[in-house]
């Protein structure tokens, strides 16, 4: 899926059923601009026209588009998650977090964020519903590309120490990919299942619906 940081996003409800676990996946934007007609022509005026410019121009163009990173992209439902173990902090206590342990306990809701100094809406939201997520079996497990530093006044803030919040690097947010080409992630929320299967994909800029989606879900797991 691809997405801009625009002022025009469109929202898509989109379900999608996984065959091994038969749940839901609401998969969020499909964002999308539009550019009003009689504003804007080509070439602009001065803009030299001669053949070799244009075909600068057009390679320049080509090459833009072979590079180009999506803005929003996530791994789809019934793809195995990558294994990882990653150093991560909670309540300000350094700890480790390895998928393949907390999935011995249930599903894990993996949510990637980008950036512990963005603001903490969504994690103040998975801490606030946190006991109802327990109660459903399910592990929460926040990650970014911060240091376990950076993330240390976030999980006694923002968590309130009810969930680890992982440090990964490059390689981990390429695996689930969640790279924004910026350095950053995308806003992505995964349910990883026992078995080691997403079941669950939820990928848009607004927080409002990652933990609702996410919660409903685990819980629907349950019964």
């Amino acid at each position: 899926m691809f997405g801009l940081s625009s002022a025009f996003p469109y929202p898509v409800d989109q379900t999608q059923v996984a065959r091994n676990d038969r749940r839901p996946n609401t998969i969020g934007f499909v964002p999308a601009m539009t550019i009003p007609q009689g504003r804007f022509s080509w070439p602009p005026k001065g803009f030299p026209c001669d053949k070799q410019t244009m075909k600068h121009a057009c390679a320049i163009g080509i090459l833009s588009l072979l590079f180009a990173t999506p803005a929003q992209a996530a791994l789809s439902v019934g793809a195995q998650a990558p294994t990882f173990t990653v150093e991560a902090v909670q309540d300000g206590a350094a700890r480790q977090v390895e998928l393949a342990t907390l999935l011995k306990d249930g599903p894990v809701v993996l949510y990637f964020f980008p950036s512990a100094f963005t603001e903490a809406a969504e994690t103040e939201e998975f801490a606030a519903k946190a006991d109802q997520f327990r109660a459903a079996g399910a592990t929460i497990v926040g990650m970014s590309r911060d240091s376990v530093g950076s993330l240390s006044g976030l999980s006694t803030g923002a968590a309130h120490g009810k969930f680890a919040l992982g440090s990964a690097d490059e390689s981990l947010v390429n695996a689930f990919d969640v790279n924004d080409g910026a350095m950053f992630n995308t806003r992505t929320t995964y349910v990883i299942a026992p078995s080691g299967k997403i079941v669950f994909v939820h990928t848009e800029d607004e927080v409002r619906d990652h933990v609702k989606g996410a919660l409903a879900f685990v819980q629907g797991m349950k019964k």
